[in-house]
């Protein structure tokens, strides 16, 4: 019977000891206000250094149709290259809105998409492209057998999917300080950023 519940705790956790103000990000990697918010964020990030726990959590949204098959390729990547997880969220947040938008993958099928980001995977030297496909894959089943069992990164999706609704987020980019969601932009610059979390850092207790 398959886990109902995530062994680890799920997140990209960029650095941090889990004793310090944690920034959560819900984001979508097809949605653009989450790559802007994500882009800043990454600059943000190196100004606190280990004061503050940036974690982001991959939310595909169901308005970006191609946005779930970009995230179970980001998902299948990870598994197989955990020690680059932070360079393959960085560079699947880069490449989805410019290979993978409604507008680019309108005629695309899910086993195209599959095969251009191993393409683009292998290229930055992330995943051996052979098993990502593998891990991508979905399989023929024999007659009567189950056809939508997914693949190898569909546990994953749910997981993160389920993490969102029972957190009541409906939008990408949407983010939590320790837990609360707060009201943060977008379009919020580094220094922005720095005067709203500097207060929270500097903070000892509730």
């Amino acid at each position: 019977m398959t886990a109902r519940i995530p062994g680890n705790k799920l997140g990209v956790f960029w650095g941090g000891k889990g004793d310090q103000t944690c920034l959560e990000v819900f984001c979508d990697f097809n949605c653009p206000f989450s790559n802007k918010i994500c882009t800043t964020l990454f600059e943000v990030k190196k100004s606190f250094g280990s004061k503050l726990e940036l974690v982001f959590l991959p939310t595909p949204q169901p308005w970006h149709p191609s946005s779930c098959m970009v995230h179970e390729c980001y998902h299948a990547a990870t598994a197989l290259s955990p020690s680059k997880t932070e360079d393959i969220f960085m560079y699947t947040m880069e490449i989805a809105l410019q290979y993978f938008s409604d507008v680019d993958s309108y005629e695309m099928s899910r086993k195209a998409v599959h095969e251009q980001m191993a393409d683009l995977y292998m290229a930055k030297g992330l995943v051996d492209k052979e098993a990502f496909l593998q891990a991508v894959r979905i399989e023929i089943p024999a007659s009567g057998g189950e056809k939508n069992a997914g693949n190898e990164a569909t546990r994953l999706v749910k997981m993160y999917t389920k993490h969102g609704r029972y957190s009541s987020i409906h939008v990408t980019p949407t983010t939590r300080v320790n837990g609360i969601i707060c009201d943060t932009s977008s379009s919020w610059t580094v220094e922005e950023f720095a005067v709203f979390l500097q207060p929270l850092v500097d903070a000892e207790g509730i």
